[in-house]
């Protein structure tokens, strides 16, 4: 037990450094901003959303292992409910699937935004060509492992 409470003690201090991290990006690009090419309000209102979306939803992962760690009860729960095998499969059959799906998506839109915008073509092909070789190391770390 733990090692899986020091599992979540990682966790947390991930999620605390993504969160100041995206905090001191977000917040010296806003102080910044008259130095930066002028963008539409969309896309200003977008960025502060998602943002702000995001901090939330760390905070909610942070307060939830940080209250996970102090009872042992739901320490316990929680250690089952990430060791069960069967949910570990359901996770893995859907992710991957959710996966297989994001690449047939990016590569149509790559496809289709050629047509229109040299730009954003290649910033999807960049992205696509990213999560490729993310699957490539993904694959080759864990044939090493096992």
């Amino acid at each position: 037990m733990e090692v899986f409470k020091e599992t979540l003690r990682k966790r947390v201090r991930f999620f605390f450094f993504v969160l100041i991290f995206a905090t001191s990006i977000t917040s010296i690009l806003t102080v910044n901003r008259n130095r930066l090419p002028n963008v539409p309000e969309f896309i200003k209102g977008f960025q502060v959303g998602v943002f702000i979306g995001l901090s939330l939803i760390i905070l909610y992962f942070i307060s939830n292992y940080i209250a996970t760690l102090r009872n042992e009860e739901v320490l316990r729960k929680k250690y089952i409910e990430e060791t069960d095998e069967r949910n570990q499969l359901i996770v893995y059959k859907s992710s991957q699937g959710i996966y297989v799906g994001m690449l047939i998506l990016l590569s149509l839109a790559t496809v289709v935004s050629g047509f229109f915008n040299g730009t954003v073509f290649f910033t999807l092909l960049l992205s696509l060509v990213l999560m490729l070789l993310l699957t490539i190391i993904t694959f080759i770390y864990n044939d090493k492992m096992n």
